[in-house]
């Protein structure tokens, strides 16, 4: 899986490594998660408080995921986002398995 930031420089370099490492945990033993997108929405000078945003949007084999965290703090909108993402992986794959018609796995 690639991982690819946009407009990531108000995000600190652990906070990002600790994502990366998230999102390298999720996609191992699997291979259907090919590219992944983080984009941090800029603070504009006009609009400085108020919720900040960040999106994920993962190209999937035959899927396209994409979720949204916000929260007054540009680390916790991130979190947000990648347990929203976490969650998304988890249905996609639930999906595909009970197609197949496979048990769950443990």
């Amino acid at each position: 899986m690639q991982i690819h930031w946009r407009n990531a420089q108000e995000i600190d370099e652990q906070s990002r490594d600790a994502a990366v490492a998230q999102l390298e945990a999720l996609a191992a033993h699997h291979r259907d998660l090919i590219d992944l997108w983080i984009d941090v929405e800029p603070q504009s000078a006009h609009h400085r408080s108020g919720p900040r945003s960040v999106e994920l949007r993962c190209q999937a084999r035959g899927a396209e995921l994409v979720v949204h965290g916000k929260a007054d703090e540009l680390g916790l909108a991130l979190r947000d986002a990648l347990r929203r993402f976490e969650r998304s992986v988890q249905r996609l794959r639930g999906e595909r398995r009970d197609a197949r018609g496979e048990p769950p796995s443990a």
